[in-house]
């Protein structure tokens, strides 16, 4: 499932995260940590791929008029997942909830990646600031974003990811 490699680099931000075209913002509101992750404006990344980060905002996708690569995501899925009727019948009855599962492994695959991230000195010690520990910051900020959108899609608050329906997930139970 995780063969969406564009899609980490582009709607994940990964590209900007890496190459650290973003500014990341500390704070505390009533004693929690927050933190911010604020893409720079018109840095090569965003121009390339035209995120306008629409899941985040609850905006709509355009598949009319397409303006970025967020526009783009149902038709470029349809065409991997259900490019004929066999391939999308089998597909609906292999993994009927393939998107729920694609947020989800996203999510998960950022909130392992820093580790791999962490700036450490020429001996190999690591200085544990936010400030030098940016980026694997940022990474994990962006995991745990798209977990919450699982999250979401599996309690039924979000019926779409961009463009794409979410399934209906009320028939599951819950193991107690």
């Amino acid at each position: 499932m995780y063969d969406n490699k564009p899609w980490h680099n582009s709607i994940g931000h990964y590209d900007e995260m890496h190459n650290e075209f973003f500014d990341l913002e500390l704070s505390t509101i009533d004693g929690t940590p927050d933190i911010t992750v604020r893409f720079h404006e018109g840095n090569p990344y965003q121009q390339a791929y035209q995120v306008r980060d629409v899941t985040e905002h609850g905006q709509p996708v355009d598949h009319r008029h397409p303006s970025g690569i967020e526009d783009y995501f149902a038709q470029v899925m349809a065409a991997v997942y259900e490019s004929d009727e066999h391939t999308k019948a089998q597909h609906a009855l292999d993994d009927p909830y393939w998107i729920t599962r694609f947020v989800f492994t996203m999510g998960t695959h950022f909130t392992a990646m820093p580790p791999f991230h962490f700036a450490s000195e020429i001996d190999g010690s690591v200085i544990d600031s936010p400030e030098v520990q940016r980026r694997p910051l940022a990474i994990y900020c962006e995991g745990i974003k798209w977990l919450n959108w699982a999250l979401e899609m599996l309690e039924g608050t979000r019926t779409d990811f961009l463009g794409v329906p979410a399934p209906n997930l009320s028939c599951l139970t819950t193991i107690a």
